[in-house]
């Protein structure tokens, strides 16, 4: 995906944990974010990540990648959301339909869309200081 792409529909999920969600469903700066259950970096950053969407009332939708064959296995990915209290909608991308079209070349990968559902920001793992900033500055922007 490119800066000021449209958010694509959640379309071809394998499953999902949590809740389904639509596109629709989202109204506000929402953050989606790709991870998987062999990436620890990916689990590592999820309490930072929760905390700058509380703080900044971000909607987060997550998307499972599986890096290797044994990331494809439901109970392993479950028990990983359940262990890091995962509460987002969490879409299942075993099929790699997601994947495709963002194109994310590594995990932890976020994307943030603003409240008109177009991309302003992309950023591959790296500080979550930087993804403060740019939920900040979108807020400054939609006042």
């Amino acid at each position: 995906m490119k800066l000021k792409e449209t958010m694509p529909e959640f379309q071809g999920a394998t499953g999902w944990l949590n809740r389904k969600i639509r596109k629709g469903d989202l109204n506000t700066l929402t953050i989606v974010h790709f991870w998987s259950v062999s990436c620890s970096l990916c689990k590592e950053l999820l309490p930072r990540l929760y905390s700058v969407a509380k703080n900044y009332e971000v909607e987060l939708v997550a998307v499972h990648m599986p890096r290797l064959p044994e990331d494809e296995e439901l109970a392993t990915v479950k028990e990983a959301v359940r262990q890091f209290d995962m509460r987002e909608a969490v879409f299942l991308d075993h099929n790699k339909h997601l994947t495709n079209l963002y194109n994310p070349r590594f995990v932890p990968a976020y994307y943030i869309f603003d409240k008109q559902q177009q991309l302003r920001h992309i950023q591959i793992a790296g500080s979550m200081r930087l993804i403060e900033n740019k939920i900040q500055y979108l807020t400054r922007e939609m006042q």
